[in-house]
């Protein structure tokens, strides 16, 4: 046996079938990313929106809330159209308070501090003393009012707090 191998070559001799050489690629200019950046989806910004809208309701809700109470007589002066509270005394009849002479009292309280009474009404209160309250409803100023009446003491001085 023959241990002669045939030769190899690693080209084959020119001519002998390969493709032409293909055309020079020029190289991308540098700092150019080796691939194309994977698309990013569309960002959604409804959550963003809803976020933006319920804040804003919240804002006007607190602002129209503020307003609302602000301008209803919580705080100020009777030009502010509150009266805050009116102290007086009233005269007590073997410790009552008849319901007609509170009302007239109340009223000229808040007459006096600048409200226009339209109607006011109290209860009859039995034992005026020290923390005994009652409570009158009226019409001050074209608009519906409780009037909290405080008894301070056994003499009738009180305090009316509107609310």
């Amino acid at each position: 046996m023959s241990t002669t191998s045939p030769s190899f070559s690693p080209a084959p001799p020119p001519g002998a079938g390969w493709a032409a050489a293909p055309p020079h690629v020029p190289l991308p200019p540098p700092g150019t990313p080796a691939f194309p950046p994977a698309p990013v989806p569309p960002r959604t910004s409804g959550l963003a929106v809803v976020a933006v809208v319920l804040a804003s309701l919240a804002m006007v809700g607190t602002v129209v809330s503020a307003l609302w109470f602000g301008g209803s007589g919580i705080e100020g002066s009777s030009e502010d159209g509150y009266w805050g509270p009116l102290t007086g005394q009233i005269a007590v009849d073997d410790g009552r308070v008849a319901g007609v002479d509170l009302a007239a009292a109340v009223r000229s309280h808040v007459e006096s501090d600048g409200g226009q009474v339209g109607r006011m009404s109290c209860p009859d209160t039995a034992g005026v003393g020290q923390n005994v309250t009652t409570v009158c409803h009226g019409q001050v100023d074209d608009a519906e009012w409780a009037m909290v009446v405080f008894f301070e003491d056994t003499g009738g001085n009180f305090t009316i707090l509107p609310v």
